[in-house]
């Protein structure tokens, strides 16, 4: 898709408005969108670090500018240029050199934070949080003091102290 303004470089910004019940698109290209009035519309500097970081390391280049998203289209260098992927599928797409650059902004490419209520994976850690109280428990009651702070820090580790 072009730009709405231009009309010659990619649109790689899309910006709408409500206006009187109307939905208004207007799709710009990274220098027109730097150049825009338009409310949300300007590129952060973020993106510009994205863009510096986007690319993989010296001997591994796999022509990341010529990837392409499956699901949405959207290139790998307008994410470089945006900082935004299109939609979901975009991560499965650019797995390569979107892991590099995740590693290089976060220090890994995996999640480590909070999970959301009710996935499995916080299921589990409060399961597991259970079962190292109940263990906690045991271990005083036994006076194994030892065992009891062992699993004190185990708990603290889970973030279930």
């Amino acid at each position: 898709m072009l730009c709405s303004r231009c009309g010659k470089n990619e649109a790689s910004v899309h910006f709408k408005q409500i206006v009187n019940n109307q939905v208004a698109q207007i799709d710009l290209c990274v220098d027109c969108a730097k150049s825009a009035d338009l409310p949300g519309a300007a590129v952060s500097p973020i993106f510009d670090l994205l863009s510096k970081l986007g690319g993989l390391p010296p001997g591994r280049e796999a022509r990341p500018k010529d990837l392409l998203c499956r699901a949405c289209g959207l290139r790998y260098s307008s994410f470089r240029e945006t900082g935004m992927l299109g939609c979901p599928s975009c991560y499965e797409s650019f797995a390569g050199p979107l892991s590099a650059v995740l590693k290089q902004i976060h220090g890994a490419s995996r999640h480590g934070g909070k999970a959301p209520a009710g996935s499995p994976d916080r299921r589990r850690i409060e399961e597991d949080a259970a079962k190292l109280r109940e263990l906690l428990k045991k271990a005083v009651a036994a006076e194994d003091f030892e065992e009891a702070a062992r699993l004190r820090d185990r708990l603290r580790a889970l973030g279930r102290d």
